[in-house]
């Protein structure tokens, strides 16, 4: 394979990457709605009118519609969705092709391959790509959460004016808030793409054809055991974006992970680390099989026709 077609094949991995991202984000972001207002009505201790995950989706639809999966009546859901629509297909248009290059480096320059393969390509393409989507990430949080903090001026208005706002009043760093949590959520990858890949490798077929169930299986199967492993890093890093959160527990200095672990042990015990594991696993699973479903067979399509 010449320069020219391996480009090409980076670009097909990068579309795929985007139109999977943005796909699964909107499929499923009716979910990610129900969840939030959910967690709001528990925290807020409002009257209860949504009794459990799928009874919210329907009170959603039946008062507001389809628009109330992405407009809501809490602006915060409108703002979540764009945040969101924004940094999950740039975080992984960035990371199949970035993961495709440092597989074959490995392989090729290296000689690295198998499952340590996998691994280290996993971990080194999480870790750019978390330094370069960190801020989107974390201004997504402050975009969901600040109408539990403020109704009335809310300071993240969009993606771009979040970063300009966050920049001029906490500067530069303060993007990189929580990544040292996120890093630790390499872990995930870490577990899931060397499981995903082997699994790919038994459900192909000899003509090298991996159907859409078996890719569904592959990916639902990898992402279940990566939660499990490693929810805990998820809890930590939203308290780590969201600054009002932790704080009413007085931690208002910086604020250290292991701050974090003892206030959430202190207030829950262990049980803290794993809050909200089953609507994150109901949430994560549809959207991670549209995306890995969406990535494999459109860059498949893109490399048969381009």
């Amino acid at each position: 394979m010449n320069q020219e077609q391996q480009r090409k094949l980076y670009w097909h991995h990068f579309i795929a990457g985007l139109v999977g991202g943005f796909i699964s984000v909107t499929v499923c972001h009716p979910l990610e709605v129900a969840r939030s207002r959910l967690n709001l009505q528990n925290a807020t201790k409002s009257m209860n009118k949504y009794h459990g995950f799928i009874d919210t989706l329907c009170v959603i639809y039946k008062e507001e519609g389809l628009a109330g999966y992405y407009k809501g009546k809490k602006c915060s859901h409108q703002k979540g969705y764009r945040a969101t629509a924004v940094a999950n297909p740039i975080s992984h248009s960035l990371f199949f092709p970035l993961y495709k290059w440092n597989k074959e480096t490995l392989e090729f320059q290296y000689g690295i391959s198998g499952f340590q393969n996998h691994l280290l390509a996993t971990i080194i393409t999480g870790f750019v790509c978390d330094l370069i989507t960190n801020p989107l990430w974390l201004i997504r949080t402050r975009m969901q959460t600040q109408y539990l903090h403020d109704h009335s001026h809310p300071k993240y208005t969009s993606v771009f004016r979040g970063l300009v706002t966050l920049y001029r009043e906490e500067g530069f760093l303060a993007l990189y808030k929580g990544l040292g949590a996120t890093v630790l959520g390499l872990s995930h990858v870490a577990v899931q793409f060397p499981i995903y890949e082997s699994l790919k490798q038994n459900y192909t077929d000899k003509n090298g054809q991996l159907l859409p169930v078996d890719i569904l299986k592959a990916s639902i199967l990898s992402k279940s055991i990566a939660v499990l492993v490693t929810y805990p890093h998820v809890v930590i890093r939203t308290r780590l974006h969201d600054n009002k959160t932790v704080y009413k527990s007085g931690l208002r200095s910086r604020v250290r992970i292991i701050d974090i672990c003892r206030v959430i042990y202190e207030q829950d015990s262990i049980g803290g680390f794993y809050k909200g594991l089953i609507p994150d696993l109901i949430r994560v699973l549809p959207t991670n099989s549209i995306t890995f479903l969406v990535y494999e067979l459109f860059s498949q399509y893109l490399g048969k026709h381009f």
